[in-house]
């Protein structure tokens, strides 16, 4: 059971006008209290709905890189010039060069 006490007039701590409070532990005015409740209920909505844009976001970046492909092959051209550039007989016969060009060459016969 609430008793209702008359209290003397305070200042409110938001705007600083003068009150009657109804109950000895108010410190805001009725209507400075009014525009708090407000603006926390507006703020639990926001942080419900950043939290809702967060998990789009994670099943976004999920879905992301459960369908990143290879990049495309290089267009007809350029793996001629490629090939050119690191044919093993410009290098020496080199290991890297060999595998290099049989990769290339592997890209070519895909394009066919």
């Amino acid at each position: 059971m609430t008793y209702y006490y008359p209290t003397r007039r305070r200042y409110c701590s938001h705007c600083g006008q003068l009150f009657t409070p109804k109950y000895a532990n108010l410190k805001l005015c009725y209507p400075c209290y009014v525009k708090r409740d407000k603006a926390l209920d507006a703020y639990d909505v926001l942080l419900a709905e950043v939290s809702s844009l967060r998990r789009q976001l994670i099943v976004a970046n999920r879905n992301q890189r459960r369908t990143t492909t290879a990049p495309d092959a290089p267009d007809k051209q350029t793996l001629r010039w490629m090939i050119q550039q690191l044919h093993p007989d410009k290098h020496t016969n080199a290991d890297y060069s060999t595998a290099a060009v049989q990769w290339l060459n592997g890209l070519r016969n895909q394009r066919r």
